[in-house]
């Protein structure tokens, strides 16, 4: 949004599309239960294409003569993106959710870390195809392309959840019946719940499933995790609100072009996703071998290399492959990170909806802030020093400490939840 003359809208576009994406955390598991799994993940989708349908807008304005035009002014756009970057929001509080569970639905105790890691990469690889588009796109200086393209790819693909099959029945982990029952001993484990929440049809209604989200969000075994769920939030505000002006202010001293900038910036950008592609996979062969805990020490040690070379690379004079090795990095800590965390929320808990609902609330709240905070220190290199230096302190100790979670052994995964 910079470079098409619109400041810091895209910060506060992450920001607030994270801020509706929490706050819809809430309710999506009410509103999944009801609707479905195939439903969530179609209606998520198409608001996601939406989003990105609409940058075509202000694509247009930067290539636009008259900068007055109503429809370019800052006065239209900044309303309108938010607007469609809060309707995102309500596609990501969606879509998150409803693949958790799909994908707990389908792996079991032996192969969960393979499965979780399997759907971290290919998701990410869109990071590589997305970025290529975008780099060939630009290189023909016409970023619309680039916006019709990719809205294009997201509408094809919320077709496609339309055939969407059910897990197989040997694959499944819990029934239909289990889960309402794993509900009623998740609302018994907190000490605050009255008796009479146990005579709680076993239909599940939106009230029921708030109060799911938020006795899980209170208990013991969850309040130990949650610091790694932030600490999440903080690397998604990093890897889309931070690498690229990073990359962009190194490519400066060379690069006069804008559009040259940018299209070269997205190349680089490709690490990212091999990075989160080989982070995915490893950590779910890591995780299935070794188990979550001591995976927990790799992400740790993940943390400090990911910001060292961030140190490295905005105190030296920044060359492409150094770039694309801090690419790398991040995407690869991300990827082990989001995949630990993805595996503990689908097979640590008896629940396996709600806890991604508590996954979406936390990391979303990190965003909100920290695209926030980035807004004002990616202009000056000591901020960002400062920046990357405190993100180093939080992640050390935020991902140690689930080193110290209550780990479930593949002998009592299907215990009861104790506080």
């Amino acid at each position: 949004m910079k470079s098409f003359g619109y400041g810091e809208l895209g910060f506060y576009n992450i920001a607030v599309l994270f801020l509706v994406y929490g706050i819809g955390s809430f309710f999506s598991t009410a509103t999944i239960n009801k609707m479905g799994i195939k439903f969530g993940l179609v209606v998520g989708a198409i608001f996601k294409s939406l989003w990105v349908l609409a940058c075509i807008v202000p694509a247009y304005g930067s290539q636009s003569s008259d900068k007055d035009y109503w429809l370019y002014s800052r006065d239209f756009i900044y309303p309108f993106q938010l607007i469609m970057s809060a309707i995102c929001g309500i596609g990501n509080s969606m879509v998150w959710p409803a693949q958790g569970k799909y994908i707990a639905d389908c792996a079991n105790e032996e192969t969960k870390g393979f499965f979780y890691g399997y759907f971290w990469a290919f998701y990410m690889s869109s990071q590589i195809i997305g970025n290529i588009i975008g780099a060939s796109v630009l290189g023909a200086q016409n970023s619309v392309n680039f916006f019709y393209i990719m809205a294009s790819l997201g509408f094809l693909a919320s077709f496609l959840f339309i055939f969407l099959k059910k897990p197989f029945p040997t694959e499944a982990r819990v029934t239909n019946t289990k889960e309402d029952t794993d509900t009623n001993e998740l609302i018994l484990s907190s000490q605050s719940i009255s008796h009479e929440l146990l005579q709680i049809k076993a239909k599940r209604g939106v009230i029921y499933d708030i109060k799911a989200v938020w006795y899980l969000l209170i208990s013991k075994r969850m309040l130990t995790l949650i610091p790694q769920l932030l600490y999440g939030g903080i690397v998604v505000a990093i890897t889309t609100g931070m690498l690229v002006p990073i990359i962009v202010k190194g490519l400066s001293e060379d690069y006069t072009d804008e559009d040259k900038k940018s299209q070269i910036s997205l190349l680089i950008m490709t690490g990212l996703g091999v990075g989160e592609i080989t982070g995915a996979l490893s950590i779910g062969f890591i995780i299935d071998k070794l188990g979550s805990k001591m995976t927990c020490l790799i992400n740790v040690g993940l943390c400090i290399a990911s910001v060292i070379i961030a140190l490295i690379v905005l105190n030296v004079k920044s060359t492409i492959p150094l770039s694309c090795v801090l690419t790398f990095f991040w995407g690869f800590h991300d990827g082990s990170l989001s995949s630990h965390t993805s595996e503990m929320l689908g097979f640590q808990f008896d629940t396996k909806m709600e806890p991604f609902s508590i996954y979406n609330l936390n990391k979303s709240i990190m965003v909100f802030i920290f695209s926030i905070i980035q807004s004002f220190v990616n202009e000056s290199d000591i901020a960002m020093n400062f920046y990357f230096g405190a993100v180093g302190i939080l992640g050390f100790i935020m991902c140690f400490n689930t080193y110290f979670f209550d780990f479930k052994t593949r002998s009592n995964s299907r215990q009861i939840m104790k506080q």
